[in-house]
């Protein structure tokens, strides 16, 4: 499996979350020509892969529960936090073929990639994780690789498409919504760790930096049964970590 790692600067608590699957399209076909040439109509197809998704398909409706009664249209748990990361192997894929995407990387064509991530294009439509941000996406792709390799992608039967399955994205509460933590539009590092290679995805790895609103002003701590007299410089923020 994939993994992601994210470094916030801060401490913050570990919650389980499902990875989220069902939000993403169906993979691209990954089927090839049994001869490895590209012929100048895959050639003319590498620089502009097909984006078979439907830019107007409608976003599913808001599930709900107990007849309805906590049914919030738009309603997401990360307005729950002032910083919120979500981590993990979100199988997202690059649309395209597998030829035409080994031209994309032979050519360094890494725009062309970006355009055609499925995950942007749902983000892009307010389909998926609309509000959140994410580093960009500067690093070649880390799945599916062959394991103990960071350059060779899948040589199996499958010949799955190279793609960023891996992500790191964050939320933060709004301030004009009480929210106390503000972060840059982009990560500090947003990269995969290529030295880890015991599975068929490199890991990847983000710094987000984060700014406490506030911080000047006195916060006493309160532990669970008694007051521990210490004090912070800062406002008293809520972070959480899916993965």
């Amino acid at each position: 499996g994939g993994g992601a790692g994210v470094d916030v600067g801060s401490t913050f608590t570990k919650v389980p979350g499902q990875r989220v699957k069902a939000n993403a399209v169906a993979p691209a076909d990954a089927s090839e020509s049994e001869s490895g040439k590209v012929s100048s109509s895959d050639s003319s197809a590498a620089s502009n892969p097909r984006t078979p998704i439907d830019p107007d398909r409608p976003t599913p409706e808001t599930p709900s529960a107990f007849g309805g009664l906590i049914k919030r249209q738009g309603w997401s748990a990360a307005e729950g936090f002032d910083l919120c990361v979500f981590m993990g192997d979100l199988n997202y894929r690059v649309e395209g073929n597998r030829l035409a995407v080994d031209v994309l990387l032979e050519r360094g064509m890494m725009e062309v990639m970006r355009a055609n991530d499925q995950l942007a294009i749902e983000r892009t439509a307010g389909r998926a994780f609309a509000g959140w941000s994410e580093g960009e996406l500067a690093f070649p792709p880390t799945y599916k690789l062959d394991r103990g390799s960071v350059d060779t992608y899948d040589t199996s039967a499958k010949r799955r498409v190279p793609s960023w399955t891996d992500r790191v994205m964050w939320r933060t509460k709004d301030i004009s919504h009480g929210g106390k933590v503000v972060c840059k539009s982009g990560a500090d590092v947003y990269t995969s760790a290529r030295g880890v290679r015991t599975s068929d995805h490199l890991p990847v790895v983000a710094r987000i930096e984060a700014t406490l609103v506030d911080a000047c002003r006195p916060v006493d701590v309160v532990g669970r049964d008694e007051r521990r007299g210490a004090s912070l410089l800062g406002s008293r923020v809520t972070l959480c970590a899916m993965m």
